[in-house]
This record gives structure tokens, C-alpha cells and sequence, in this order.
């Protein structure tokens, strides 16, 4: 630059920036700049207010737009997800009884009947497989086995009556008897009387470790032997749960059957059973027959 020569302003640069398009549909495609006829047009075709400057307008369709792209993904993987489910499968309807069908089956509620709003109250959670005997690992034993196993005629309440179910492996034959007072006598007493029913000669006595139960086959022993009649007494040494299964299983199904019974009685009569009643000894009891 020379002595003397004037500073010339810079000239204004004018940025001219791309201008934002928008598409509203196949053939009309807009942005800020365009008429006000082709705006409102866009405005028209999405539904929004035609009203205000080109800017106004355009930011309108411009946000209605946006919208309609969320929806859109919305409902995308909203049918994505449904496609992905398992189609839901009902439950099939049990083939309804005849009115003989449903009063011969309350007799005794057994077996369990998936239409029998007893059974379903009080027993359909349970597995209500039938249990079949082993015939041919049961006869490699020489003896007739009895097993027999305490039990809670009303669990977890305080002062429930105790009972003594006892079972004859070979005939599955299964008896219920309510102790008053759990001792030796008692519980010695009970299963002389069941032996006494069913078999004659020689028979295993199979039971756990519980010193009462213990005291009671020990019992029964003594009385059996005044007649010649002595059973070998197999007490459950070790923990071995295979001498006394059969007999924790069918503690399982007594208490089902019973709690059937009391269910139906209660609503029968639309009372409830209160606790001790001797009516829950009878259920007890009655379940083991049936």
C-alpha cells in the first residue's frame, strides 16, 4: 500500500445457505422460502393451521412431520413386539358332568376332577398323577412290609390332633389313626390293630428314627409276639427315605382328599369348621378309606 492511498471498506460477503427442504408427500416438497400457495398447500395436506409467516408455516409442517416420523416408529415396533409374541393359547374346558356324573363324584371326590369346584379349591395345584405299586420290585421282599409315618391333622395349628398313617406296601391298603396322646401305648396300640386287620405271619415294620415311633413298634412287637406273631422291625437307620416313602406319599394324598371334604362340607352348611372339630379327625380318617 502507497503513502496516501484510502482504506477501502471490505465488501459485504453474503453467505447464501442452502435452504432446509422439507417433503410432504410424493410430488410437493417445500422449504422456508417457498410461496405462500405451495405452504399452504403443505399445511393443508398435514392437517395444521394455514395461518402466520412462510417461517411460521414451515416450522409447522415441519414439526407435524416429526410427529407423524415418531408415531410412525411407534406403531413400527409396537407391531414388531406383537410379532414376537406367542399367540395366546386357552385353556381347554373341561367336558361338563351329567348331574349323576357330579353327585356320584361328591360322594368322594375321588379322583381328582378338574370340573369339581371342591377338588379345584382345595387340591389343583397338586400333581394329580395316579401313583402305581411296583409289583415285581415289591415281591423280590419276602415279607409283607408295613410303613407308617406321623402326621399333623391340621398343620401349623398350634394343639393340632396327631395321627398315625400306616400302610401296607403290598396292598396299598392305608389307614388313618388320630393319637389323643402321642406315646408308645398309643402309637404301639394303633398298628397292632391295623396288623391285626389285614395280615396274619410274619411282616417288616418300617418307620423313621422318631423315638415315640420307636417306642410304639417296639410295642407292637411285644404284643404280637404273646401270639407268635412277630414283625421284623426295620427302623429308617441313616435316612433312608426309601423305607418310609410310600408312606410320606400318602400322607400327602390324605391331606388333600381332606382338606376336599372340608372344603365341600364348609360350603355345604356355610360355616366355617373350627379348629379341633372332630369333624377334621373324621375327614382325615375318611380320606385314608377312600
Amino acid at each position: 500500500m502507497e503513502a496516501g492511498d484510502e482504506i477501502q471498506a471490505a465488501p459485504d460477503v453474503e453467505l447464501h445457505m442452502e435452504d432446509e427442504s422439507l417433503v410432504i408427500h410424493y410430488d410437493l416438497a417445500i422449504t422456508v422460502t417457498s410461496s405462500v400457495k405451495l405452504l399452504r398447500d403443505a399445511c393443508r395436506w398435514l392437517g395444521v393451521s394455514q395461518s402466520g409467516s412462510k417461517k411460521r408455516m414451515f416450522d409447522r409442517c415441519k414439526k407435524a412431520k416429526e410427529t407423524a416420523l415418531r408415531r410412525s416408529l411407534v406403531e413400527s415396533a409396537h407391531e414388531q413386539y406383537k410379532s414376537l409374541q406367542k399367540e395366546a393359547e386357552p385353556i381347554p374346558v373341561p367336558v361338563q358332568p351329567t348331574d349323576r356324573d357330579r353327585s356320584l363324584h361328591e360322594l368322594t371326590h375321588v379322583p381328582f376332577q378338574p370340573w369339581c369346584k371342591y377338588c379345584v379349591m382345595s387340591r389343583s395345584g397338586a400333581n394329580q398323577h395316579s401313583h402305581f405299586s411296583d409289583p415285581a420290585g415289591e415281591a423280590q421282599r419276602e415279607h409283607p412290609t408295613i410303613q407308617c409315618d406321623f402326621f399333623f391333622m391340621e398343620p401349623g395349628k398350634e394343639g393340632a390332633v396327631v395321627a398315625l398313617l400306616i400302610v401296607d406296601v403290598w396292598s396299598r391298603y392305608v389307614a388313618v389313626a388320630p393319637l389323643k396322646r402321642r406315646n408308645a401305648q398309643t402309637a404301639g396300640r394303633a398298628l397292632v390293630d391295623f396288623i391285626s386287620s389285614i395280615r396274619d405271619g410274619t411282616m417288616e415294620l418300617a418307620f423313621d428314627n422318631e423315638p415315640v415311633l420307636v417306642a410304639g413298634a417296639i410295642f407292637c412287637k411285644s404284643v404280637r409276639a404273646k401270639n407268635e406273631l412277630t414283625p421284623h422291625l426295620c427302623p429308617n437307620k441313616g435316612g433312608d427315605k426309601a423305607r418310609t416313602s410310600i408312606a410320606e406319599r400318602f400322607v400327602q394324598s390324605v391331606r388333600e382328599i381332606q382338606k376336599t371334604l372340608l372344603c365341600h362340607i364348609e360350603d355345604e352348611l356355610k360355616v366355617a369348621i373350627p379348629d379341633g372339630h372332630p369333624v377334621i379327625q373324621w375327614a382325615a380318617m375318611h380320606a385314608a378309606w377312600l
